[in-house]
């Protein structure tokens, strides 16, 4: 009987990425297990053609793309990536033994795998890594009227397509334990087939040479989005409050891109509290560069607003932080930030305040051997319990469980 799977997989982020998830996880981790991957994206940068690539041991697509940012360029796109994708995935299905489709985050990926799992009689498969459709309600609730006269039909539209993906999908991987709990309950879903893949440690920083940091270092650092919704003015009010007792810390925030609306705001922020010359923003750089620039600080940190559409969210960051040793502060809003640090303790959990959140930072700063031995702590427990390498064995095992494939002893 056959044990290597073959997988089309059709995520909606573009190439190249940051995605741990896509990059560590699948085409990584699972791949390394002798299954074949075969990868359909858009790319980043302007194309007309398609291209074929290597990428790893995966075939890699790519979509043609004029990659404007005018209303006219963004709905070509998205029109032309669909129709580049049904064609495509149509010829793949044809030509080769594909064994499952899976689809990753979007509702047009998502739709197009649904249809031709049906046609060909494939098994289809489909990750979930944000609450999308309460994001898209979200984002009809606080428009003006007339904005949400617009939006609100969308948002029927891409709330049904995401019901028929998941209904129809023979397993569901949800970035949490808990968002996969709201999908069985808001759309009436087996929750036997949804599967908890939450990001993990990945290689890449587990065997960074800079295992543990220097804790005598007083330099705080967040990495992530920095967009208006993390609310991160939030951030600069902790620091400051830490710069009263150690006026010697540095803040360093990895994310963004200097032109971007949300930096310039934040730095004209730290600039009107007399405090910009402490505060160091580095552009987004390719994910293999991370974990140097992580080694260079002493303390992780993971404000997230205790909303909604993030309390089910994976405290991605924090899994960052403490694969590289470093200790962390997390809010305890926030579900599996809570559980990672309850029974890791790589760190300290607070409440969502400035306050509270300054003073965890003061401690670990002032206290930098125990903040070695949480870091360490953390580090440890990634590595025994929350990993991509023993995440994907995990996926394999719900594969051949779907497909009846009985796994030879490795």
């Amino acid at each position: 009987m056959k044990e290597k799977i073959k997988i089309l997989l059709l995520p909606d982020t573009p190439f190249p990425n940051n995605r741990p998830m896509l990059i560590s996880l699948w085409n990584t981790h699972f791949s390394s297990r002798g299954h074949n991957l075969v990868w359909i994206m858009k790319p980043t940068f302007k194309s007309e053609k398609l291209r074929k690539f290597s990428w790893g041991k995966s075939e890699l697509y790519l979509s043609q793309s004029n990659n404007g940012n005018s209303l006219f360029a963004k709905i070509f796109n998205h029109l032309s990536t669909f129709f580049f994708q049904f064609h495509l995935v149509k010829k793949i299905l044809e030509n080769n033994d594909i064994d499952i489709i899976h689809a990753h985050d979007g509702f047009i990926e998502g739709t197009i795998a649904r249809l031709f799992s049906k046609k060909y009689n494939t098994h289809f498969s489909f990750g979930y890594t944000a609450p999308f459709v309460r994001m898209k309600e979200k984002s009809v609730k606080e428009s003006s009227f007339l904005k949400a006269l617009i939006r609100y039909p969308w948002y029927l539209f891409v709330r049904k397509l995401y019901s028929r993906i998941f209904i129809e999908s023979d397993l569901i991987f949800s970035i949490s334990k808990k968002l996969g709990i709201k999908i069985a309950e808001e759309f009436s879903i087996n929750p036997e087939k949804i599967q908890p893949v939450p990001e993990s440690a990945s290689n890449l920083f587990l065997s960074y040479k800079k295992n543990y940091m220097d804790h005598s270092k007083k330099s705080i650092i967040y990495l992530g989005s920095v967009k208006s919704d993390r609310k991160l003015e939030f951030l600069i009010d902790t620091f400051n409050l830490v710069l009263q007792d150690c006026p010697e810390t540095n803040l360093i925030i990895l994310g963004g891109n200097k032109f971007d609306q949300e930096v310039l705001i934040l730095k004209n922020y730290a600039k009107q509290l007399k405090i910009r010359h402490k505060v160091e923003f580095i552009d987004k750089v390719v994910y293999g560069n991370v974990p140097e620039i992580l080694s260079q600080s002493s303390i992780g940190i993971s404000p997230i607003p205790p909303v909604d559409i993030f309390l089910d969210s994976t405290p991605t960051k924090a899994i960052d932080y403490l694969s590289l040793g470093l200790p962390v502060v997390l809010n305890e809003e926030i579900h599996d930030q809570k559980e990672l640090l309850e029974q890791s303790g790589g760190g300290i959990l607070v409440k969502y305040d400035t306050k509270s959140f300054a003073e965890a930072i003061i401690w670990l700063l002032e206290n930098p051997e125990k903040a070695k031995e949480m870091g360490q702590n953390g580090r440890k427990w990634l590595i025994d319990h929350r990993n991509f390498e023993s995440l994907s064995e995990k996926i394999e095992s719900k594969y051949f469980e779907l497909m009846k494939i009985v796994p030879k002893i490795r």
